[in-house]
């Protein structure tokens, strides 16, 4: 079973990735921090969390920026405060500040370097936290723990199910990105992944409080554009 739940739990991140992103829903902001100052240091930044004002002091050469943890985390016009896209645009606004500009260039390459590790570093947290790493309508952050959601959606299939759904079809192969490439051959085995994530996602927009744009019968065709977007939500 583990390869199978390996490869499952591979899917989820990977769809989970494209709903944050494709939605523009917030992560925990915890995680979303770990992120950013991951990000920033693996690309030479010195980074100083000062926890008692809950901010950030963030060194590259002669510069410095302190950032209080809601700037990083704040949204900008109809993207949420903690919606990773509004926290790209905040690492941007770092760097502008930070790094010298390379003249005639539209994307600064450092920007380009730290959102990247960044993405990368929030694939992972969705990998290992799943519907923990995204923030309910509340604002409430969940722990941050085992994931129990897919759990409960895998309780209704048997392992041999869950081996046929998932490795007769191309779901195990990679993208350069870490994410997993959904190419699969066989329409009868996506469809079955479709409504696998579907009987997910239901139960995440009750867990979550997430509005939804169509009512349940459409959730296996639409999948994640089923949810209503972040703007509309947070």
């Amino acid at each position: 079973m583990s390869g199978v739940r390996d490869t499952i739990d591979q899917f989820v991140a990977s769809r989970l990735s494209h709903l944050v992103w494709g939605r523009e829903y917030p992560v925990h902001p915890d995680i979303a921090l770990d992120c950013v100052t991951k990000a920033f240091r693996d690309c030479g930044f010195d980074v100083k969390p000062n926890r008692d004002v809950y901010s950030v002091g963030i060194y590259y050469n002669n510069s410095f920026v302190n950032r209080p943890y809601d700037d990083i985390l704040g949204g900008w016009w109809f993207l949420p405060k903690g919606s990773p896209t509004a926290i790209s645009k905040n690492i941007e606004d770092i760097c502008s500040q930070t790094v010298p500009l390379v003249a005639g260039v539209r994307y600064q390459p450092m920007v380009l370097s730290v959102t990247e590790l960044f993405t990368q570093g929030l694939y992972r947290e969705l990998l290992w936290f799943q519907e923990h790493a995204l923030l309910p309508v509340t604002h409430i952050p969940s722990l941050l723990q085992k994931p129990a959601l897919i759990e409960r959606v895998l309780s209704y299939y048997s392992v041999s199910q869950l081996a046929e759904i998932f490795f007769k079809g191309d779901i195990s192969k990679r993208m350069d990105n870490g994410e997993l490439s959904e190419s699969i051959e066989n329409n009868d085995l996506k469809q079955q992944q479709d409504r696998l994530w579907a009987g997910y996602l239901q139960r995440l927009a009750e867990e979550k409080g997430y509005d939804v744009k169509y009512n349940k019968t459409n959730c296996h065709e639409l999948q994640n554009n089923w949810l209503a977007l972040g703007s509309q939500i947070f």
